[in-house]
């Protein structure tokens, strides 16, 4: 029953004991009356707070809800590539003309376009990317039950080819692109074994990666790949 009828009969069932003490009893005293009203008001206090519990939660905030509405799934061109794990594609996103999307659960080495500078295997991966979406049109995949964004405001992405392969997996089966452990994402565990597969066969950047040509939040959080 929804709480507008519980709330109804409550009264109901108030006002009938008023008449029944009015016509059996003496009536009740000015006391009597408010400390029954009293207990009347915490009884519909006590149902709207259980009603509200009974609610039932989303997986994401309003905020994320609307950009799933508005790019998941959804196909886009890339018109810009800034590296081998960032792109924008051609939807207006705020006061930018274009969306950023940080490609979700990978990392590529950096190029001379970051502060840190060019990185082993940096311009690999980003020439890479642009060969394989610049231009392109691609579907975007949202997480759907993490977060949307980065803490820079990119959108977190699975890019979808023309061709059905996602590019994320591409770039780590081709050596070209870290898993990324540092965050949670529906195909973390896949990432990590496509990396090892990689790895093992001694693909692009695992042929000859060392310590001081790694990132430096592999060198700190990943460092048995170095063994």
């Amino acid at each position: 029953m929804c709480l507008r009828g519980q709330i109804k009969i409550l009264h109901i069932i108030y006002k009938l004991i008023l008449n029944k003490k009015n016509k059996h009893k003496r009536p009740a005293s000015q006391r009597q009356r408010k400390l029954f009203l009293a207990c009347f008001i915490l009884i519909i206090a006590l149902l709207v707070w259980l009603d509200h519990s009974n609610i039932p939660k989303t997986s994401q905030p309003p905020a994320a809800e609307k950009v799933l509405s508005l790019y998941h799934e959804k196909i886009f061109s890339v018109k810009n590539v800034i590296d081998g794990d960032t792109l924008d594609v051609n939807y207006p996103d705020g006061k930018y003309q274009t969306t950023r999307i940080r490609l979700l659960g990978i990392d590529t080495p950096e190029t001379h376009f970051s502060q840190t500078g060019q990185m082993y295997f940096g311009k690999e991966a980003s020439d890479f990317t642009r060969e394989a979406s610049l231009g392109k049109k691609v579907k975007v995949i949202l997480n759907t039950v993490g977060k949307t964004r980065d803490r820079y405001g990119r959108l977190l992405a699975y890019i979808e080819l023309p061709n059905g392969e996602i590019l994320n997996e591409k770039l780590i089966t081709e050596g070209l692109a870290y898993a990324d452990t540092r965050f949670e994402h529906p195909r973390y565990e896949r990432y990590l074994r496509l990396e090892k597969i990689a790895g093992d066969a001694n693909l692009g950047l695992w042929k000859n990666l060392t310590r001081e040509k790694a990132p430096e939040w592999v060198r700190k959080n990943r460092a048995k790949i170095f063994k």
